[in-house]
């Protein structure tokens, strides 16, 4: 007699004597998809991601709600992986970054809803509206995620499959819980940098000199090791602290094997390899700002190591991480820079802008070195709307600068068509690479356009950017940028370019090419109500690109 599988009724199988008894395919079907019942009982609304990765796969994911369990395993079955926006499911969601940060701290957490990533784990609590979303970094490699998404089970990156370490309600979160996070968000962890700091202020004199006995540095030195020695520091903190003291406080600094000497015959302290080899890398990023691992490795030992010396490269590495002298970011090691904190709440903000930003002008609060980003496809209409946007501020009384990154001076034929006076605005004669433009104080700019697609690399994106974005800060200069946008609508390196400007938005036209829309991708400091899409309309006519609702008031008005 046959047996088949009682859920699809057509695979073949042992009749073992258990009714439940299924077939391999779909054993392997319930245990990857039954863990959308646990989603969809919970109320989750869920987030499309690229196959392997992190990223959304549709525009405005933050406000779209998905919460169809056909259509989560649909996804799947597509080969997608899935995440859950942490709003609208109304969870607060802690990430540790590493095993160590999260072995050090679970402590002050209470039971819930846990997570197992490759690199460390996820917490989800109920909505936690007193806590920001927040990263605790350098001192903790720990985020406090109160919107955005989290990749979740069964979705699978770089090759790590993530899972749930037992399906449980996302608990309350306790007040032990919230006080904890609370102080490590306004109480930062007093290094021992900070205490070498205190110390040292108590034995300066007014004009910044040590008070230390008279005579030549090596006593002067000797006498400061025994000072911090009194106060309790080990050996090798007194090492270093002489080492810092050597070379920010005398005229001209003793050789660093002298200071080693000092530790070696006062206190037996002798400086390790190991410690050697912690100081070139620090020294090495200090100067470099960042680097990766390959990169350290060839500072260190001249070349790319394998074996012995990459394991003890990484053990140091993880040693300077736990020390809070280096964290890491992506794939990139950082030195730890020491915040100056404020408890001062009267301090002034940055200026706002005096004028009205052209189309949204409803839509956020700007400051003087905001950046917006418009991305739009080629032929969208890029440069009339940058010359539009040259219009409505010359009308407000600003002369704006215009910035052409093509070699074409058609951008004049239309600001004649739109009747911008002579002398209105300024642009540039020679075609300019944006990472070489010194910005003018107080000024109001238009760049027309970048496109990401023709750098080089990654990394010459994030210089563009990253140099626009110093640029802003230093010189207070507002920047309106347009970028290309691939077909199919989506931004090139848009995880990179939507971290600096204050407003991203995507031009769209339709393919009547006289209507269109803003669709807001990115608002740090929304006005309300939230304004997620501005319709437009283009008049050939007069090359005016339009509001429709500033087309609405211009009808009435002459009615």
């Amino acid at each position: 007699m046959r047996y088949y599988c009682p859920y699809c009724k057509s695979s073949e199988i042992l009749n073992l004597g258990n009714s439940d008894n299924l077939c391999l395919a779909c054993k392997r079907y319930f245990k990857k998809f039954l863990i959308l019942d646990f989603y969809e009982n919970l109320h989750w609304s869920l987030v499309k991601i690229a196959k392997g990765e992190k990223k959304p796969v549709e525009e405005s994911w933050q406000v779209i709600e998905h919460r169809n369990r056909e259509e989560w395993e649909k996804w799947l079955k597509e080969g997608f992986n899935i995440g859950v926006n942490v709003s609208l499911s109304n969870l607060t969601v802690i990430d540790f970054d590493d095993e160590a940060t999260y072995e050090e701290l679970k402590r002050y957490f209470n039971p819930t809803l846990v997570q197992k990533s490759n690199k460390g784990y996820h917490l989800f609590y109920k909505k936690v509206d007193i806590l920001p979303t927040t990263n605790l970094r350098p001192n903790y490699n720990l985020d406090i995620k109160n919107n955005g998404q989290v990749v979740i089970e069964p979705s699978v990156i770089d090759g790590y499959k993530r899972r749930f370490l037992g399906l449980v309600e996302p608990a309350e979160m306790s007040e032990e819980t919230i006080s904890f996070l609370l102080k490590l968000i306004r109480s930062p962890k007093d290094s021992i940098k900070e205490k070498v700091k205190k110390e040292i202020e108590k034995i300066k004199t007014e004009d910044g000199r040590l008070i230390l006995p008279e005579g030549n540095r090596h006593y002067g030195l000797i006498s400061a090791g025994g000072y911090f020695s009194n106060l309790g520091f080990t050996p090798k903190q007194i090492f270093h602290i002489l080492n810092y003291l050597n070379t920010h406080y005398t005229v001209a600094p003793k050789p660093i094997k002298e200071i080693e000497h000092i530790c070696e015959s006062l206190y037996g302290y002798k400086i390790s390899e190991e410690e050697e080899i912690k100081r070139e890398i620090l020294d090495y990023l200090e100067k470099a700002k960042e680097a990766n691992k390959s990169e350290i490795e060839i500072a260190v030992f001249g070349r790319k190591v394998g074996g012995e010396k990459k394991k003890k490269i990484d053990k140091l590495l993880v040693e300077l991480i736990q020390e809070r002298l280096i964290y890491k970011e992506k794939s990139k090691y950082k030195v730890a820079s020491e915040v100056e904190w404020s408890d001062d709440l009267n301090i002034d903000l940055e200026e706002k802008v005096n004028f009205e930003v052209p189309y949204f002008y409803d839509v956020a609060n700007f400051v003087k070195s905001d950046q917006i980003l418009i991305s739009a496809q080629t032929g969208c209409g890029k440069t009339h709307i940058a010359l539009n946007i040259v219009k409505r501020l010359v009308e407000q009384g600003i002369k704006p600068f215009l910035i052409e990154t093509e070699p074409t001076k058609r951008f004049l034929k239309i600001a004649r068509k739109l009747g911008l006076p002579p002398s209105s605005f300024y642009y540039n004669k020679k075609v300019i690479n944006p990472i070489e433009i010194e910005f003018v104080d107080d000024s109001v700019n238009i760049i027309d356009w970048l496109d990401p697609a023709t750098a080089l690399d990654f990394a010459q994106t994030s210089r563009i950017f990253a140099h626009l974005a110093e640029q802003a800060r230093r010189h207070r200069a507002f920047m309106i940028i347009f970028m290309q946008l691939r077909q199919n609508t989506k931004q090139f390196a848009k995880d990179l370019v939507n971290q600096y400007p204050s407003l991203a938005v995507n031009y769209l036209l339709e393919e009547d090419r006289i209507h269109g829309k803003f669709v807001v991708l990115k608002n740090n400091d929304p006005k309300t109500p939230f304004v997620w899409e501005i319709p437009t309309v283009f008049i050939p006519e007069t090359k005016e690109v339009l509001r429709l609702d500033e087309l609405e008031r211009r009808k009435k008005e002459r009615n």
